[in-house]
C-alpha cells in the first residue's frame, strides 16, 4: 500500500490548495500508525524537508484562525510528535524537529499554536528521554 500511494502523497504537500495539504498529514500519521518504522526514510527525506520549509515560513507571519494557512500549521503541530515518534526516530532527527518547533513556542503568536507546539516538544523531549534511558539499559 505504501509504495503504491506514497508518490501521489508526496505530491499533494506541493498542492497549492492547503486543504489538500492538511489532508496529506493525517493520512501520513495513519500510515506511520500502521506502518511504522517501514516510512521512516520516506517522511524523513520526502515529507519532512517540505513541511519543514514551509513551516519556517509561515512562522514568520500571523494568519487568521478561520485561514488554510492556520490550519496547517496546526495539523503539523498536532501530528508531528506522533509521525516522528512512530517512525521511532533517532535522537539527531528529533532534534530537528524541536528547532522547528521552538520557532512557534517561542514567539507571541497565536496562542493554540503555541500550545500545541508546547505538547508536541514535550512528546519529543519524553521520547528522547526514553531513548536515552534504554540504550542506557542495554549498555549494562
Amino acid at each position: 500500500m505504501v509504495h503504491q500511494n506514497w508518490e501521489a502523497l508526496i505530491n499533494r504537500f506541493h498542492d497549492e490548495e492547503l486543504e489538500v495539504r492538511i489532508e496529506a498529514v493525517k493520512v501520513v500519521a495513519q500510515m506511520v500508525r500502521v506502518s511504522k518504522t517501514f516510512v521512516y526514510r520516506r517522511v524523513r527525506q520526502q515529507m519532512w524537508p517540505l513541511v519543514e520549509k514551509w513551516m519556517r515560513e509561515a512562522s514568520t507571519h500571523t494568519y487568521s484562525s478561520t485561514s488554510a494557512a492556520y490550519k496547517y500549521q496546526l495539523t503539523i503541530l498536532q501530528n508531528i510528535a506522533d509521525i516522528f515518534i512512530g517512525i521511532d526516530t533517532v535522537p539527531e532527527d528529533v532534534q530537528m524537529v524541536l528547532k522547528l518547533l521552538s520557532l512557534y513556542t517561542t514567539k507571541m503568536g497565536n496562542p493554540q499554536l503555541k500550545k500545541e507546539a508546547e505538547s508536541s516538544k514535550k512528546r519529543l523531549e519524553e521520547y528522547l528521554e526514553e531513548k536515552k534511558k534504554s540504550a542506557e539499559e542495554e549498555m549494562r
